[in-house]
């Protein structure tokens, strides 16, 4: 496969299912632009404004980064439908752009494991950084309780 997707080169496609895969085929992804989706780092003050977090995240890729929605719902690994909808809403609730200056980027790709929620997800991340639950409730603009439940609910998913 002359500058496909190589399953060697990227373990963590061998997460993905056979959709998926067939999806990063049919778009014909050569192993330079697997790599630069895989390397988008996401700004976490996208997640400080009034969008749920899948609208959030959506927005960004698609408004801010440029990915189409083929490629965002490929990166997240939802189907386009959801990510069709999750930006439509957005577009309605925020129609500018989401802030981008932040102090922490996560990679896109942890967004695609869908063992834990997109806030579980975000609040594991700033936590292992060493922030404690306040710190990130303050950051995310949101209740020290929210993140302490939030917390609590991926400890629960992951044991």
């Amino acid at each position: 496969m002359q500058g496909g997707v190589s399953g060697k080169r990227h373990p963590e496609l061998a997460s993905l299912s056979r959709q998926e895969l067939e999806l990063f085929l049919k778009n014909a992804l050569t192993e330079h632009q697997l790599d630069s989706l895989l390397d988008i780092k996401v700004p976490l003050t996208i997640f400080t404004t009034r969008l749920a977090p899948l609208e959030a995240l959506t927005k960004y890729l698609i408004d801010q980064r440029g990915l189409t929605l083929t490629r965002a719902s490929g990166l997240l690994r939802r189907a386009p439908s959801t990510i069709s909808i999750a930006l439509r809403e957005a577009r309605k609730k925020l129609p500018d752009q989401l802030p981008t200056g932040s102090l922490f980027f996560m990679p896109a790709k942890e967004f695609a494991t869908r063992r834990l929620s997109i806030l579980e997800t975000v609040v594991f991340y700033l936590k292992s950084t060493g922030l404690s639950y306040s710190d990130i409730a303050r950051f995310l603009d949101r209740d020290e309780r929210t993140i302490w439940t939030i917390a609590r609910r991926g400890r629960d998913k992951h044991a």
